[in-house]
């Protein structure tokens, strides 16, 4: 989702970028590539993991990007925190092992604060850091830029789970109306060639860093929520007056899902049985499903945000595929119920066999109970 505020947030970023001296990369697709471990980009460092790690020599000291990422591994909380989004844009820079510890640790930070504070006018009373209590050299950058909101965090560390190393972090953090404290930025410095924090001390600092589009947008527009800012708020508005329903998580998850399906497809990717079109699978049935609960015509959701035509009849095919799947599905447990017993019903076979969601099932068992009810009567 895009707004007139993100589309000008990006667009000084970039500019904001060429003036530090950062080469801007554009971001690449979401959908990872066959050697990646991963089965979509799920962050802004992701392409630059062998560089971070010191597997492959970087071909510029300072990059910075906009990736377009996608993460499922907690779609089921997302809508609920208003922080959380299956596909977002992370902004991000990286220096690859070129300077020293002061040197890499004052030019991050100060990137990073001064584009919130300068660029975007965050104000700076509402702007907190966390810090190691072992990070002399960080607390001492936040010390010059004369940020008194300093937070000592045992936490702010990161172990490499493919490599030897291991990171010291610091984070920024955004005030909310409420008070309550958002991350915005996430800044992470690989200094040692150890799994254990500060063993074995690199001589050369690799330096990372992410910070969500949606959660800077909010924080410029004074939003507690993303789901209120701009890149949003007209979405899920137009979705709870389809389904006529007030229960705003729901509302937020549709929108959600429905903007990862839709970039996933624009991007080549075709529901099916394997590893990601397996995934892009599962989110579209959740959607009809979810769709369905609301009584909201998901082709007219659809319309909202694309009127590319391929896209529309992928959407078409996969409902389609899905109704003759549950039909099959219900014809398949009704007769497993009137052979076993209402009672005697595997769930987990109900979802690997018969292929129904939660949904279906609920429905299924509610009528047999409720049919079983009325012969015992």
């Amino acid at each position: 989702m895009q707004s007139r505020n993100s589309n000008d947030i990006k667009l000084s970023y970039k500019q904001y970028s060429d003036k530090m001296g950062y080469i801007y990369h554009d971001s690449i697709p979401i959908v990872a590539s066959e050697k990646s471990r991963l089965l979509f980009n799920i962050s802004g460092g992701v392409r630059y993991q062998e560089e971070l790690l010191e597997q492959k020599r970087a071909e510029e000291e300072q990059v910075s990007s906009i990736q377009k990422c996608v993460r499922t591994d907690s779609i089921d909380s997302v809508g609920i925190s208003g922080r959380h989004h299956i596909c977002f844009e992370m902004l991000g820079h990286f220096m690859f092992y070129s300077h020293n510890e002061k040197e890499t640790k004052e030019n991050f930070i100060e990137f990073a604060y001064n584009f919130l504070v300068r660029e975007l006018e965050l104000g700076r009373n509402r702007i907190f850091a966390t810090v190691h209590p072992n990070d002399e050299v960080t607390l001492r950058v936040w010390n010059k830029l004369e940020n008194k909101n300093i937070i000592t965090n045992d936490k702010n560390i990161f172990i490499s789970p493919y490599a030897e190393k291991s990171a010291l972090r610091t984070e920024i953090l955004w005030q909310r109306t409420d008070e309550s404290l958002v991350e915005l930025w996430n800044l992470v410095f690989t200094q040692f060639n150890s799994s254990k924090l500060f063993e074995n001390p690199s001589l050369t600092v690799g330096a990372d860093s992410g910070a969500s589009l949606e959660r800077i947008v909010s924080a410029y527009e004074n939003k507690d929520n993303n789901y209120e800012n701009s890149m949003w708020v007209d979405y899920v508005k137009y979705i709870s007056e389809l389904g006529n329903k007030d229960d705003i998580y729901i509302l937020r998850k549709i929108a959600d899902l429905m903007n990862a399906i839709v970039n996933l497809i624009q991007e080549g990717l075709i529901p099916g049985n394997k590893v990601q079109p397996y995934m892009l699978r599962k989110m579209m049935r959740n959607t009809f499903d979810l769709c369905d609960d609301l009584c909201i015509d998901v082709n007219q959701l659809l319309s909202y945000i694309t009127t590319d035509e391929s896209v529309q009849l992928i959407f078409e095919d996969e409902k389609n595929k899905y109704d003759k799947s549950i039909v099959n599905g219900l014809k398949q447990a009704e007769k497993l119920i009137n052979k076993l017993g209402i009672e005697n019903i595997d769930i987990n076979y109900l979802k690997s066999t018969c292929g129904l969601s939660n949904r279906y099932i609920n429905i299924l068992l509610s009528s047999s109970y409720e049919k079983t009810k009325v012969k015992k009567q």
